[in-house]
């Protein structure tokens, strides 16, 4: 469907944002690691993630980022972690009420963004014109201005390159990490620099995403699927 002067093409204006937001159930859909129960699971099972990667043959390091919540594993990696545990997946990342949900769109079903500087919302046209005609993708709290993505990624593989090691070499010398290995420190000094850098850089257009109730379908009898 195509709206002549569709009003998101522009950004449109709404006065009671939240109220807006509260009549539609919508919400801003912010990037986020789904928790998960694998941690506790591996104690109990008895082993440690060098077993595991042998058994499942994924690499050492993303287990670990997978582990201790720093990024979402595949639907492969998922069902053969589960399978090795013996633990059912859905209990094992479990899912959330928050975690249903479809990206809100305008009639011509365009996806929905809140511009969080001018506190208007666009749609994917808009967010593209706005971009190209000066409005940035990130606002940077410390020297106080806009910056593109391109630039977004430069300074933070900058940040990355020039400060992981010095908060390493901090947590090395903390009395409270004492004991911890090498490169659990080096994770823990990559999660403190990467909230810093999530703290600093405001993202200027972040989705809205609708909530729903989910339903099932009822089972009738026994299926065969093999």
């Amino acid at each position: 469907m195509f709206i002549l002067n569709n009003p998101y093409d522009e950004g449109l204006w709404i006065e009671n944002i939240e109220e807006f937001f509260k009549e539609r159930d919508y919400f801003l859909v912010e990037s986020k690691v789904k928790e998960n129960n694998l941690q506790l699971l591996i104690r109990q099972v008895g082993i440690n993630v060098s077993d595991l990667q042998k058994i499942t043959g994924i690499s050492k390091q993303n287990l670990n980022e997978i582990i201790y919540g720093e990024s979402n594993p595949s639907i492969d990696k998922a069902l053969k972690i589960a399978y090795v545990l013996n633990y059912p997946v859905e209990k094992l990342f479990p899912l959330k009420p928050e975690d249903w949900y479809h990206y809100a769109t305008d009639e011509e079903g365009k996806t929905l963004y809140f511009n969080t500087i001018d506190g208007k919302i666009y749609n994917t046209t808009g967010k593209k014109l706005a971009i190209k005609n000066g409005k940035y993708e990130y606002y940077d709290n410390v020297e106080k201005r806009y910056v593109t993505k391109k630039e977004y990624k430069q300074i933070v593989s900058n940040l990355q390159k020039s400060e992981l090691q010095t908060r390493y070499d901090g947590l090395k010398q903390d009395e409270k990490y004492k004991g911890i290995s090498a490169n659990r420190l080096r994770r823990i000094a990559k999660i403190q620099l990467q909230s810093d850098i999530d703290k600093r850089f405001k993202k200027v257009y972040i989705p809205i995403g609708k909530r729903f109730t989910p339903y099932y379908f009822p089972k009738r009898g026994d299926y065969v699927v093999e």
